[in-house]
C-alpha cells in the first residue's frame, strides 16, 4: 500500500496533518481539561478554529528520520505557505473552512451572554464578541433585559404591595394625614417615599416612576459589575499562580488557573447578588467525556494484549485500584 503512494501524497499528508493540529490539539488534550469547558469560552475556542483555518503558512512535520524518542510534539518541522500546498492540501484546507462555518456559526446575544457574566472573560468581551453586525453591544442589551427581569424578581413584594397601595386608594396623590406623619415629618403607611425633610410633606412614588427608577438601578448594577477590576490572584485554583507580565494578565493564562466559582462563592454573590443569580442560569459546562477516556486508558494499562485471559471482575477491580491510587495513598478511601 505504501508503494502507491507518491511524493505528493506524502506531502499532502504532511499539510493536513499541520492544518489539523490545533484542532487535534484542542480535541485530545484541551477539551479533557475540566477546568476549560464553560460557556463563556465557547466564543474565544470559535474564535481560534477560525484562525487556524486562515493562517498564511503552517508547521508541517519534516521527512527526516527522528530519534528512538521522538515525540509527535517535539518532532522537527518546517514552514510551508499555504500558496506551495498540494492540491490535496489546499482541498482539505477549503473544506476545513466550510466544516467549520457551518459547525460553529456566530454566536447569538443568548448565547454570549457568559462571557459578560463570567468575571474571568468580562474584562475581554469587546475583543472576543468583536463578530459582525456589533454583537458586543447586542450582547451587553441582552444581558440588561434579562438582569432586568432578576432585579424585578429580587423587588417583586415592593412592586406588588405599591400596586395593592394604588388599587386600594382610588386617588394616588392623595396628601398624608396627620396620623401618618411621624416625628421627623415622614410619612408612614405608604409604600415607597422619594424624599422627607422637616420642611413639608413626603412625595409618594407612582408605580410608573418605580418601575423606571427599578429599572435604572438595574442597569446601574451591571455597569458596575462590567467596570469593576477582579482581583485574580486572590480566587485561583488550589495549587496554581498567575502569570504576570509588564503588569497584565491574559486570557489564557487564567483559564485553567482562575475559579469562577471561588469567586462567586467568597464574594460575588454577597456584592451582586442579581448576576450571580444570572451566573446560576446561563453559566453550563459542555459535554466532557475525558474521565470515560482516562478509565480505559487505565484499563488499558491493567491488561495488556499479554493478560487477555484475565477475568471481567479482576480487571474491574485492578483498574479500580489504579485510578484511584492517588486518593489511597492519601489515606481518603
Amino acid at each position: 500500500m505504501y508503494s502507491k503512494l507518491s511524493l505528493t501524497d506524502f506531502e499532502a499528508i504532511q499539510e493536513m496533518e499541520a492544518v489539523c493540529k490545533i484542532l487535534h490539539h484542542y480535541v485530545t488534550l484541551d477539551a479533557q481539561t475540566d477546568n476549560f469547558q464553560s460557556n463563556s469560552l465557547k466564543p474565544m475556542y470559535r474564535k481560534v478554529c477560525l484562525a487556524s483555518c486562515f493562517l498564511d503558512s503552517y508547521e508541517v512535520m519534516s521527512f527526516e528520520r527522528p530519534p528512538r524518542d521522538a515525540l509527535i510534539e517535539t518532532w522537527k518541522r518546517h514552514t510551508r505557505k499555504v500558496s506551495e500546498f498540494t492540491e490535496f492540501g489546499k482541498k482539505c484546507l477549503t473544506r476545513l473552512r466550510h466544516q467549520v462555518h457551518q459547525r460553529l456559526p456566530p454566536p447569538s446575544a443568548k448565547k454570549s451572554i457568559a462571557v459578560l457574566l463570567d468575571p474571568m472573560t468580562k474584562l475581554f468581551a469587546s475583543s472576543m464578541l468583536d463578530e459582525e453586525g456589533n454583537l458586543y453591544q447586542d450582547t451587553l442589551n441582552y444581558l440588561k433585559e434579562q438582569h432586568r427581569v432578576a432585579y424585578w424578581a429580587v423587588n417583586k413584594s415592593e412592586l406588588e404591595d405599591l400596586r395593592i397601595q394604588n388599587s386600594g386608594n382610588g386617588d394616588n396623590n392623595k396628601t398624608p394625614s396627620d396620623e401618618d406623619v411621624g416625628e421627623a415629618g415622614c410619612a408612614r403607611g405608604l409604600v415607597v417615599v422619594n424624599f422627607c425633610s422637616d420642611i413639608g410633606p413626603a412625595k409618594e412614588q407612582t408605580l410608573e416612576e418605580k418601575e423606571n427608577d427599578l429599572d435604572s438601578q438595574a442597569d446601574k448594577i451591571v455597569e458596575d459589575w462590567l467596570a469593576e477590576t477582579i482581583k485574580y490572584h486572590k480566587f485561583l485554583h488550589v495549587g496554581h499562580s498567575l502569570d504576570i507580565r509588564n503588569n497584565k494578565v491574559d486570557l489564557i493564562s487564567l483559564i485553567g488557573t482562575f475559579d469562577t466559582m471561588k469567586y462567586f462563592r467568597e464574594e460575588g454573590t454577597l456584592k451582586y447578588p442579581t448576576i450571580a443569580m444570572l451566573a446560576r442560569i446561563h453559566f453550563s459546562r459542555m459535554d466532557n467525556s475525558g474521565f470515560q477516556e482516562r478509565v480505559f486508558s487505565t484499563a488499558d494499562n491493567a491488561m495488556s494484549s499479554k493478560q487477555g485471559s484475565m477475568s471481567f471482575e479482576h480487571l474491574e477491580m485492578r483498574t479500580l485500584l489504579s485510578h484511584n491510587k492517588e486518593l489511597i495513598r492519601k489515606g481518603v478511601i
